[in-house]
């Protein structure tokens, strides 16, 4: 890796099966009696795995999940790899508790634009999970009383909003996915649900996201 150029850099790394900061790619442990495609870590994201069966399926092309995501995000650069964040890891990171990237998409474009509004959305639900979660450990040790102010309430109660809202497409999304995998679903048929789930996540993120702006008394967005 040290002596290979830039551009064959990604390739190299999924032939050594080692990222560039020298780790896994692929998951630890994998069975040879299933395809690639179908073995992931339990953190990859979903549209990955989807993207590796459609592979398969489509050219015959065998790879892990997580080969074709550090492929993807190898040569994907600039304000590219920001929507890989946007619409991929940072969903991904908020299903799985963590903080999610903050792209630089808001100097780029207005406050109107939904790159921008997914942006701010994130920030703001890592700011709630965290009032979340101090919230539960407060609650453990009887520590409420002096910090559970109205604000605080009026945030938490947001924060299970949101949960609630992403739960909901996620499940619908999860229910398309095993349809498809099991051939009860047509590719067509399937790309029209994965694109309404992205359009119903930002159905959802903008009212939520002019809420918790309010609530900041930080200007709202249209």
């Amino acid at each position: 890796l040290t002596f290979t150029p830039t551009i064959f850099q990604p390739l190299v790394q999924n032939a050594l099966n080692r990222n560039a900061f020298g780790t896994p790619i692929t998951p630890a442990f994998t069975n040879d009696k299933k395809l690639k495609a179908e073995q992931s870590k339990t953190t990859t994201a979903q549209e990955w795995r989807d993207v590796a069966l459609w592979l398969q399926r489509e050219t015959g092309i065998d790879m892990h999940p997580e080969q074709i995501r550090n492929l993807v995000s190898g040569y994907f650069t600039g304000p590219f790899r920001e929507v890989l964040n946007i619409w991929i890891e940072n969903p991904n990171a908020v299903s799985l508790g963590k903080t999610p990237k903050t792209p630089f998409i808001n100097s780029l474009y207005g406050a109107g634009n939904e790159f921008a509004i997914q942006n701010r959305y994130f920030n703001a639900m890592s700011e709630a999970r965290k009032i979340k979660q101090e919230y539960d450990s407060r609650k453990k040790t009887g520590d409420l009383d002096n910090w559970l102010n109205e604000e605080r309430k009026q945030k938490l109660a947001w924060y299970a909003r949101a949960e609630k809202a992403e739960q909901r497409v996620s499940k619908l999304k999860s229910r398309s996915t095993r349809l498809h995998n099991k051939g009860a679903m047509s590719d067509e048929a399937y790309r029209e649900k994965v694109v309404k789930s992205v359009q119903q996540r930002l159905d959802y993120q903008k009212p939520l996201l002019a809420q918790w702006r309010k609530m900041s008394d930080q200007p709202t967005v249209n």
